[in-house]
């Protein structure tokens, strides 16, 4: 009975982590969909301008207009890409150079038979809200968060002096 209790909490804890997996995803969807909206503005401001200028004939009056909502459409491309990322970090997935998406621990690509070289990058899971965040984050890009250091040798929050910085050792 107790084994069938432990298999219960486990299926339960499984299931919300899913959940609130989901959930995370469904949030980043949320925000790139914003930001390609906002690209789509941009574009169509742009085109409107020109059309515009083009009508005056006077296309120079509206490069300066260009290149701001140019700058900004970048911007939110890049935005967008790394909300995209995120959404990796969150299934565990990385990119293969064929497109395909593969667990983190993959070292080959099931579909094109890529090897990936190099081990994916260590994540530290924050305390309080479980998100992965990148091996070298003082602090969860989620929560805000302090996460603590992974050597128990020097566990000091930033800016705080420790002996091994006094007598000029590298961590």
């Amino acid at each position: 009975m107790k084994q069938f209790v432990n298999k219960m909490k486990l299926g339960a804890a499984e299931a919300a982590k899913m959940a609130q997996q989901a959930m995370e995803i469904t949030r980043i969807k949320s925000h790139i969909s914003s930001k390609e909206k906002e690209v789509d503005r941009y574009f169509e401001a742009i085109g409107e301008k020109v059309f515009e200028a083009y009508v005056d004939n006077k296309l120079e009056r509206s490069e300066s207009f260009i290149a701001e909502a140019s700058q900004q459409i970048v911007r939110l491309r890049r935005e967008i890409s790394e909300l995209e990322e995120r959404i990796k970090q969150v299934k565990q997935v990385k990119s293969c150079p064929c497109g395909r998406n593969v667990p983190l621990e993959a070292n080959y690509c099931p579909a094109c038979g890529h090897y990936f070289e190099s081990r994916p990058p260590v994540k530290v899971i924050c305390g309080r809200c479980e998100t992965f965040n990148e091996e070298n984050s003082l602090y969860c890009y989620n929560c805000g968060d302090y996460l603590m250091p992974l050597s128990l040798e020097d566990p000091k929050k930033p800016g705080q002096s420790s002996s091994s910085d006094e007598q000029g050792e590298k961590r």
